[in-house]
């Protein structure tokens, strides 16, 4: 996604983008008038996050071709939430997901991101496949903010 606002407004590569309900992506390419945006849900983009209810870490991860995402690489292996479980010892259909607030982080802490919308626990594997949609349109964005982060350092 292309924007207008580039280094002349102080657009630089690396800055995270935002639009009214969350992360949309971050700069990767800017020029003096305009800004290349790589949106959340692209391949090979990551963004670290942790979950609403038990703040437990992973990555945010896009996936070729889908909308949907995959959060992998969490700090603890949690389980689906059962009828009777306390939300705070497994993950929930519903549960928001959040930039975690990591020394050094690419996003700065708490921006909303996504919404867990699956969690898929195979046969024989450690591991339960945790579905995320984000919770910005990306086939819909007309207005986006693009955050200084990290903060500019007085010098």
């Amino acid at each position: 996604v292309v924007i207008n606002k580039g280094t002349t407004k102080g657009v630089d590569v690396g800055q995270p983008v935002v639009a009214g309900n969350g992360l949309v992506g971050k700069v990767t390419e800017a020029s003096s008038t305009q800004a290349t945006v790589t949106l959340l849900d692209s391949p090979g983009f990551g963004v670290g996050v942790r979950l609403e209810n038990t703040n437990e870490r992973g990555i945010a991860e896009g996936r070729t071709g889908e909308r949907e995402m995959r959060l992998n690489f969490l700090s603890k292996l949690l389980p689906a939430c059962g009828e009777n479980s306390s939300p705070d010892t497994c993950i929930s259909e519903g549960e928001l997901v959040f930039t975690s607030a990591v020394a050094n982080a690419a996003f700065p802490p708490d921006i909303p991101v996504a919404k867990v919308t699956g969690i898929e626990k195979k046969t024989g594997e450690l591991e339960s496949t945790v579905s995320l949609r984000p919770l910005v349109n990306l086939n819909d964005i007309t207005y986006v903010k693009v955050l200084r982060w990290p903060e500019p350092t007085g010098g």
